[in-house]
């Protein structure tokens, strides 16, 4: 006899509704793919109209369940809520929260330029208030689901290679925190809404740009999506707060 998802704690996530922004690379990408394998219904947002049709295209060869795709971009909070309300449009309601756009400059902070301190921090920061203020009217209504951050190891520990990237994510997991604590205030009101914090360690994606690092020994997108999945697919009645995942690859 095998295990069944029951026993390991997890519920179905068939035809729940997920918003999931950054999806069109990376961990956001793996993500849709396996959470459209798990018959979700799925709002993909990201800046990318063509990767967004490719990733619809991939979708579309397991299922005939199409996706959403809101070409937009998270810094600007008009394009922030015209994707939610395309999403109630499209499917009457939103279950799940993925904050995962996220950007990261290697930076020496004495010639950092504007534009890519504004770059790193409006995505990472503005736009999952944006995104999360918007869509947190529609959770609190229903009464329940998530939102899930996709933060990083460096919001709790600073580097000199990147840290502006550091200060975008310091601010995040502050942002997560004080979220959470909002939110638990609404349990007695029946109102129930999970917030959970997952960091990723080193993962092989576009973030690394053309620098040279050892991407072999890197944890690959999918595996990192199956983490995201996971926590959403936990029972209503646990929540994981926060979910720190390193690369464990030995090489040889």
């Amino acid at each position: 006899m095998g295990l069944t998802i029951e026993d390991l704690g997890f519920r179905s996530i068939e035809d729940k509704v997920i918003l999931l922004t950054g999806a069109s690379s990376g961990i956001g990408r793996s993500t849709a793919l396996l959470l459209a394998k798990a018959g979700c219904r799925l709002a993909l947002m990201a800046r990318r109209k063509d990767r967004l049709e490719s990733l619809a295209a991939a979708i579309g060869e397991f299922t005939d369940t199409e996706p959403l795709l809101i070409t937009g971009d998270v810094r600007n909070e008009d394009e922030c809520n015209a994707a939610v309300h395309s999403c109630l449009e499209a499917f009457g309601s939103i279950d799940v929260l993925i904050n995962n756009a996220g950007v990261g400059v290697v930076s020496d902070l004495s010639m950092a330029t504007t534009e890519e301190y504004k770059n790193v921090m409006e995505t990472n920061v503005d736009g999952v208030f944006f995104m999360t203020r918007a869509v947190l009217p529609v959770l609190k209504e229903s009464g329940r689901g998530d939102i899930v951050m996709i933060s990083s190891p460096a919001g709790e520990r600073a580097n000199p290679v990147a840290p502006i990237y550091c200060m975008s994510k310091f601010a995040l997991e502050a942002y997560t925190a004080g979220l959470r604590l909002q939110l638990n205030q609404l349990h007695d009101q029946g109102i129930h809404i999970r917030v959970i914090d997952v960091l990723p360690g080193a993962t092989d994606s576009e973030y690394w740009g053309i620098r040279e690092v050892p991407r072999e020994k890197f944890m690959t997108a999918g595996e990192m999506a199956a983490v995201v999945v996971q926590t959403i697919a936990a029972s209503p009645e646990v929540l994981v707060k926060k979910i720190e995942v390193e690369q464990f690859r030995f090489q040889g």
